[in-house]
């Protein structure tokens, strides 16, 4: 009988920036933008408890915590491109 790997309890920035299967500066800027959940601080660097992901993940309908950023990444960029479409006298330019 196999043992199934059992996700770390805490994940570090660099596990969750493989999680998230983007590099950690896409990670930094998905958490200023509070895409993901927020990390918790111990001494002094952040981390994320595997299941506050998988439930984070789980709650957008994603089976993935990599399928979860995607939408959020995807959605971010849609909410983004319209708001610079609907800036009043944008259209002058175009």
């Amino acid at each position: 009988m196999t043992e199934q790997a059992q996700p770390p309890f805490l994940l570090s920035a660099d596990h969750m920036a493989q999680q998230l299967d983007v590099p950690r500066t896409r990670l930094l800027e998905a958490v200023q933008r509070e895409l993901v959940p927020l990390p918790v601080e111990i001494l002094g660097r952040p981390y994320w408890r595997s299941e506050d992901v998988l439930a984070w993940a789980r709650s957008l309908g994603a089976t993935t915590p990599q399928d979860a950023a995607d939408l959020l990444w995807t959605g971010w960029q849609e909410k983004t491109l319209a708001e610079l479409n609907s800036v009043p006298g944008a259209e002058e330019f175009t």
